[in-house]
């Protein structure tokens, strides 16, 4: 799964847990067996699942990080070849734009 799909899914994941909190509170008042065993176990999924999101958000944060530092470290080992090629642009463009100008008369 990519990062942004990766974020999209625990977003919406956060998005149900939420929406289940909500319907424990509404159903709090309801004394019946079933619902309160229901209830619990929901109770327990929200706590798991709020878990999970929490070690997603932060391998994700460890994966950009770890991008970000790879990043870093070829703009550094490269930077010369970079700012020769952004050189030889700079003088081509230079060029055509001299020799595309008409003499004046």
């Amino acid at each position: 799964m990519k990062n942004a799909s990766k974020k999209d899914f625990m977003r919406d994941l956060g998005i149900v847990t939420e929406d289940l909190e909500l319907l424990l509170q509404a159903t709090s008042h309801d004394a019946n067996e079933k619902v309160t065993a229901v209830r619990a176990r929901v109770a327990e999924l929200i706590k798991a699942v709020r878990t999970r999101l929490s070690e997603g958000e932060a391998r994700i944060s460890e994966e950009a990080k770890v991008a970000a530092q790879e990043a870093d470290t070829y703009v550094r080992a490269n930077a010369w070849s970079t700012i020769v090629a952004a050189a030889r642009v700079g003088v081509s463009v230079g060029l055509m734009l001299h020799h595309g100008r008409k003499p004046k008369a």
